[in-house]
C-alpha cells in the first residue's frame, strides 16, 4: 500500500475505487481474517500502458549519494505482489543510461534481483497463479538473496559495488535501455519498502503490513488517502502517472 508525492512524470492520477473485499495469500503465508471494521487501503495496480508508473525522486542528503541510490552498505527490498496474467510483471528500481541503479522485478517467468553492470540474480519459478505473494531480495556487497513467501528460493555469491543511478525509482514500471524513461508493467504491486539493513537470514513469516523503523529508508501502503507518500522518515516524493490505485483487491493489507 503507497502514499503519493512528487515526482519527474506527468500524467493523469487514475484511481479505480470499490469496497475492500477479501483477496487470497499464498497458502505458506499467514491468512489475515477480512472484517468489516477495515478501513481504506490500495494497491498499485500497473496497467501496462507507456510511460504509466509510479515515479519515486531522490530526496537531498545531507551528506554522501540520496539513500534510495543503495550504494552504501547492505540493503533489503521487498514487496507484496499478484500475477493473474501471462503478462503481467512488477518492478520496483532504477537505471541510469549508464547502466547503473538496481531493480527488484518478477514476471510470470520468475524474479530477478539486479545490480546493473554487475549482475542479475535470476530465479525460474511460476508465480502467475493470481495470488498474493511476498517477494524480497538482501544484498550486502557479498551475497544476493531472493525470498519468495518468506523462503529463500535462491542465493548467489557476488562482489558488486551499485553505482548510483540519476533515474528516479521506478514502481509498477521499467526504464528503458536509455534511462531516461518508463514503460508500465501490468500486475499489483503492494507494501513495497526499502531497507538500509540486511532484514531477513532465515525463513520468516511475511508481514502483511511493513512497518517502520530507522532502518527503513522508503516505505509505501498504496493507501487511497494518500497513494504516493513515503511512510518512512524520508518522505521521498513521487508521483503515480497513469497507473491505477486499486482497493477491491487489497484486503490482506488494510489497517484494522
Amino acid at each position: 500500500m503507497v502514499t503519493c508525492a512528487r515526482s519527474f512524470t506527468v500524467g493523469a492520477l487514475a484511481l479505480a475505487l470499490a469496497s475492500c473485499a477479501s483477496a487470497a495469500l499464498d497458502a505458506g503465508a499467514a491468512r489475515p481474517s477480512v472484517a468489516s471494521e477495515i478501513g481504506p487501503c490500495g494497491s498499485l495496480m500497473g496497467d501496462g500502458a507507456p510511460d504509466h508508473y509510479f515515479a519515486v525522486a531522490y530526496r537531498q542528503e545531507p551528506e554522501g549519494p540520496p539513500a534510495l541510490a543503495l550504494t552504501d552498505g547492505p540493503f533489503s527490498v521487498e514487496f507484496w505482489f499478484r500475477l493473474e496474467g501471462r503478462e503481467q510483471r512488477g518492478f520496483v528500481g532504477t537505471r541510469g543510461p549508464g547502466g547503473d541503479g538496481w531493480r527488484l522485478g518478477v514476471s510470470t517467468a520468475g524474479v530477478s534481483g539486479t545490480v546493473f553492470g554487475g549482475f542479475d540474480h535470476v530465479l525460474s519459478l511460476s508465480l502467475s497463479d493470481g495470488r498474493w505473494h511476498h517477494l524480497a531480495w538482501t544484498y550486502d556487497g557479498q551475497e544476493s538473496v531472493l525470498y519468495v513467501d518468506g523462503r529463500a528460493r535462491g542465493r548467489e555469491a557476488y562482489r558488486v559495488a551499485v553505482r548510483p543511478s540519476e533515474q528516479p525509482v521506478v514502481m509498477a514500471g521499467v526504464h528503458n535501455r536509455a534511462g531516461t524513461r518508463a514503460d508500465g508493467a501490468a500486475g499489483l504491486i503492494d507494501e513495497v519498502r526499502v531497507s538500509s539493513v540486511i532484514r531477513y537470514r532465515a525463513p520468516f513469516a511475511p508481514a502483511r503490513r511493513h512497518g517502520v523503523d530507522a532502518q527503513a529508508i522508503g516505505l509505501w501502503h498504496f493507501d487511497p488517502a494518500a497513494p504516493s507518500r513515503d511512510a518512512s522518515a524520508r518522505a521521498h516524493p513521487g508521483r503515480i502517472t497513469g497507473a491505477l490505485l486499486s482497493r477491491e483487491d487489497a484486503a490482506p493489507f488494510c489497517e484494522r
